[in-house]
């Protein structure tokens, strides 16, 4: 069970994976852990190398070649695991990645979001879900968070960062 896990890691995010969790298809283990803590708002972070056609490794294996329409979809998966609040990272930075979202988890869970900071730091989620692990992310680094108009705070984000509202 995933609800005394701190976080999800996926040292290398391949392109079956990739899709698989796009459809919220949970057929195996690794797409069943991957959603599962998508659900329970756990942090999920991301290799992106095995899934990403820009990647050099994947680029050495001819996926900048081929139909564009390939490609097209191959970062269309990548967008939409950002979006349901994946975070991607490369593989040599996947350490640091994990270590500055889990510091950040363990801020206490009923404090108040930080004000603005007075240089006019901020931090932007990378979509239009703002999840509990981007607001503990923003205080760790102690900058504000920026969300645009029509994003949406998941209830824990809510909760850590009151009057931020949906």
């Amino acid at each position: 069970c995933l609800k005394q896990v701190r976080g999800v890691i996926v040292p290398l995010l391949s392109v079956n994976t990739a899709a698989k969790i796009r459809m919220l298809i949970a057929d195996n283990t690794a797409a069943n852990c991957i959603l599962h803590g998508l659900f329970l708002e756990k942090p999920v972070v991301m290799a992106r190398y095995g899934a990403d056609p820009g990647a050099i490794g994947r680029q050495d294996l001819g996926f900048s070649s081929g139909r564009k329409a390939l490609r097209d979809a191959m970062v269309d998966n990548l967008d939409a695991l950002k979006a349901y609040g994946c975070r991607m990272t490369d593989v040599a930075n996947l350490r640091c990645t994990v270590n500055t979202i889990l510091d950040g988890e363990g801020r206490q869970k009923g404090a108040s979001s930080r004000a603005p900071d007075r240089h006019g730091k901020t931090y932007t989620p990378t979509g239009p879900l703002v999840t509990a692990a981007d607001i503990n992310h923003a205080q760790r680094l102690g900058v504000s968070v920026l969300v645009q108009p029509k994003w949406r705070l998941t209830p824990m984000a809510q909760d850590l960062a009151p009057g931020m509202g949906s």
